[in-house]
């Protein structure tokens, strides 16, 4: 990929704590490619085992909410967006999701996005009845921001293996619902739909000279 392109990545806070979190890390900072992190993986690698991120690469950290993101119009050339849109309580929620994408990713641009998939293999761990559920969620006690003794207190049944354990929302998608909710938006083009691992993959772009849609106003916008 281009090393001029502007790419926003929007996560979640997953097992490993925030994308904020893991920043303020050295092993963060080398994840990230941040160029003050000046020790590097034996042979040169990342710490995922391929090529390092070129010292000049930049990266900025927000935390924000994906339903009114704060961002320019037309703002980034690519999207990811990894294990995110499941979190979503409401369609109403996912759609509004997939239409701030749109919003902030230029004409011609390419937006990615994985979501858990209700058809699990029969080798995972995790096979669905139905397609809202709340899954346990294990944070490492590291990026808690709690104390040993802090951490301490909690009920047995929500400390494992020196991890905090909650119980999180999750969406778990169907097969086509992800491309028919973002066919909903005129202007946005599903390229393809993938099914890898127990995961939804689609591959969405915007089309050359579409104009942005209004961005949602904030509550204080609104009042």
């Amino acid at each position: 990929m281009d090393t001029c392109l502007e790419l926003l990545e929007i996560g979640s806070q997953g097992d490993h704590g925030t994308i904020h979190d893991r920043a303020q890390t050295e092993e963060g900072r080398r994840r990230l490619g941040d160029p003050r992190s000046r020790k590097r993986p034996r042979g040169g690698g990342s710490v995922e085992g391929s090529r390092a991120v070129p010292a000049p690469f930049q990266h900025e950290v927000a935390a924000a909410d994906c339903l009114r993101l704060p961002f320019r119009n037309d703002a980034f050339d690519a999207i990811i967006c990894v294990a995110v849109l499941h979190h979503l309580s409401t369609e109403a929620r996912r759609l509004q999701a997939l239409r701030e994408m749109y919003r902030v990713v230029k004409g011609g641009g390419a937006i990615l996005i994985t979501v858990w998939a209700f058809e699990q293999p029969p080798s995972s761990k995790r096979q669905f009845q139905k397609q809202d559920n709340m899954v346990p969620w294990h944070l490492q006690r590291r990026f808690s921001g709690r104390s040993s003794t802090a951490a301490g207190t909690l009920d047995a049944d929500r400390r494992e293996c020196g991890s905090e354990v909650y119980q999180r929302f999750c969406h778990v998608f169907a097969r086509d619902e992800l491309p028919r909710l973002a066919r909903t938006i005129e202007g946005l083009e599903v390229k393809c739909e993938m099914y890898d691992q127990g995961n939804w993959q689609i591959h969405l772009t915007k089309g050359r000279g579409q104009e942005a849609l209004e961005r949602a106003p904030t509550d204080t916008e609104a009042g």
